[in-house]
């Protein structure tokens, strides 16, 4: 005796175009939650913002050498910001500077590392220090202070470099980690 199975008219379970459809639609809807979110960060982040501080450098730079002022840059762990010295006042202050050089945040995620003469410097500023000091001074003679600065995408792991000679060069190197 033969045994015959017998189909109903229904269907029984899922084809594998309804299962795949299904896959589709939820990986889509967490691809916009993750993005909503912010999860996923531009890998582009820390060299554009490295780009913008760069020729921000450069715009200090010359500006310093066309003005005869010395100018400093003061970096805190997601922000940084532009002080000129006031020879008068014998302090470094913010006042009177032109819009481009205002207070730079950093997209969320990033964060600065200075290391000056071989040593990590702490970039905490003591809100209740009133005299503001920058970090890397940008004079008028066109020289600066030397440093090697690394803004790091902390999600990502990626990170960028830039390193500021005495002689009032910029150099921007992957390998300046591999240094310290």
């Amino acid at each position: 005796m033969r045994h015959r199975k017998q189909f109903r008219n229904g269907q029984e379970g899922f084809t594998l175009v309804e299962i795949l459809v299904v896959v589709t639609i939820i990986g889509i809807m967490a691809g916009i939650a993750t993005l909503s979110l912010g999860l996923v960060e531009d890998p582009r982040g820390p060299r554009r913002e490295m780009d913008r501080l760069e020729a921000l450098i450069k715009l200090v730079s010359d500006e310093a050498l066309l003005q005869g002022r010395d100018f400093g840059l003061l970096l805190e762990d997601s922000k940084y910001r532009f002080l000129t010295y006031n020879y008068d006042k014998g302090l470094w202050e913010n006042e009177g500077l032109d819009e481009k050089l205002r207070v730079r945040e950093l997209p969320e995620g990033q964060q600065f590392h200075l290391v000056m003469e071989g040593q990590l410097v702490p970039l905490d500023l003591d809100e209740e220090e009133e005299r503001l000091v920058p970090h890397i001074a940008i004079l008028s003679s066109g020289e600066y202070t030397a440093f090697d600065l690394e803004l790091h995408l902390q999600l990502t792991d990626q990170s960028e470099h830039l390193r500021g000679t005495m002689t009032g060069k910029l150099i921007r190197d992957p390998e300046l980690s591999d240094e310290r």
